[in-house]
């Protein structure tokens, strides 16, 4: 008989898919709808997207804020969702039932890697950019904008495209070995190589083109 497949996410350890599907679904339904998730359940959930939503990249994008409760209409009827705000200001959903069966892969895992790898870079260019200033103007809207409010936008080539041209320039072979295993408290993918860590630095550096806009422009 095959052996039982145990999750572990974050401190929590599941014997089953249906243990876990069970935990998620008393979170889906302990909160009043709009309210927002507990930090111990907001992590929860985010550790369950990096590491089991098979479009786990698309989903957290440049990083998640808050997530909440909300009702969805399916078929003339009513149910319970997931709903979340990322740091660019756009809003986005998804099934906590997408999370239990087949987890990301590894292509999902190397963007991840790679948007971790460049995070600091991201935060201090958008800190900088407000040294002098208490607001700036967004390109976008054309409105003043405070940094609480802003975050750093990807002129071409997209992110994806300078991870894609990294990988081909550096003849990487995509697998989950290239990444770093993590411990409790740890709710992100990183290289466990800091070579090619470094490597992606030098390379993200030379060819990002980036631009501070207001959430409210995306």
């Amino acid at each position: 008989m095959a052996k039982r497949e145990k999750i572990q996410i974050l401190d929590k350890e599941f014997g089953s898919q249906q243990k876990l599907k069970e935990y998620t679904r008393e979170i889906l339904y302990k909160y009043n709808l709009n309210q927002d998730l507990s930090p111990e359940d907001f992590n929860f959930m985010i550790a369950l997207i990096q590491k089991r939503h098979p479009d786990a990249d698309k989903k957290i994008g440049d990083g998640i804020e808050k997530m909440w409760i909300r009702e969805n209409t399916v078929n003339h009827g009513t149910n319970r969702g997931f709903h979340f705000w990322r740091v660019d200001g756009s809003t986005d959903n998804f099934s906590y039932k997408v999370c239990i069966g087949k987890p990301p892969s590894p292509e999902s895992h190397f963007l991840i890697a790679c948007r971790e790898a460049v995070s600091s870079y991201i935060n201090r260019y958008r800190e900088e950019a407000f040294q002098n200033t208490e607001e700036l103007r967004c390109p976008i809207t054309g409105e003043q904008m405070i940094l609480k409010d802003s975050y750093v936008a990807y002129l071409a080539p997209s992110f994806k495209e300078l991870a894609e041209a990294f990988k081909e320039a550096e003849a990487l072979v995509i697998s989950e070995q290239l990444f770093k295993p993590h411990g409790d408290g740890d709710l992100t993918m990183s290289f466990a190589d800091e070579n090619i860590r470094q490597k992606w630095n030098i390379f993200w550096r030379e060819n990002a083109n980036l631009e501070i806009r207001s959430k409210i422009a995306h």
